[in-house]
């Protein structure tokens, strides 16, 4: 029975282990916002975003129908208020891909309708990865605690004991 138990802790760990790494930020990744659903109404892109690690090189891939939706980068502000009066870009053209090209904070949200204020935005920080540990701006999101709550719920369910 301790054996069991050991492998089922051994098995917790590894798959937290491998679920809460990514390539290397050398290695750019393709983010397809809202994954299976892509960019469309009614999914929780705050929640979407904390699973992410966005670097410097890496890629966001926004796929929608084109007819009901588009993609405008905007202003904080703009973001917040749901504003199209100071885009930064727009397009209308699925799948819409941005390249991450420096460090900070950017704004997305859909220009049609209400979608925006029904919450169709999408807030990232785009890290450095060359920047200095100590120095490094705040995430967004935040995966790796996630995972390991994930990891506990699991190991509790599976009645491991550390």
């Amino acid at each position: 029975m301790k054996m069991g138990r050991a492998i089922a802790l051994l098995f917790v760990v590894v798959i937290s282990l491998a679920a809460a790494q990514r390539p290397t930020p050398d290695q750019p990744v393709s983010h397809f916002v809202g994954d299976a659903h892509g960019w469309d109404t009614g999914i929780n892109y705050v929640k979407w975003s904390k699973d992410q690690l966005f670097y410097v090189g890496d890629f966001l891939v926004f796929k929608y129908w084109a007819i009901t939706h588009a993609v405008d980068e905007v202003r904080a502000d703009d973001y917040k208020n749901c504003l199209t009066d100071n885009i930064i870009s727009s397009d209308q053209t699925s799948p819409t891909n941005f390249s991450l090209v420096i460090p900070g904070i950017r704004y997305f949200i859909c220009p049609k309708s209400d979608h925006c204020s029904q919450g169709m935005k999408l807030a990232i920080n785009v890290v450095d990865p060359n920047t200095t540990k100590g120095s490094a701006p705040a995430r967004v999101g935040g995966g790796k605690t996630f995972m390991l709550a994930l990891s506990i719920v699991v190991g509790a369910m599976l009645g491991v004991r550390i």
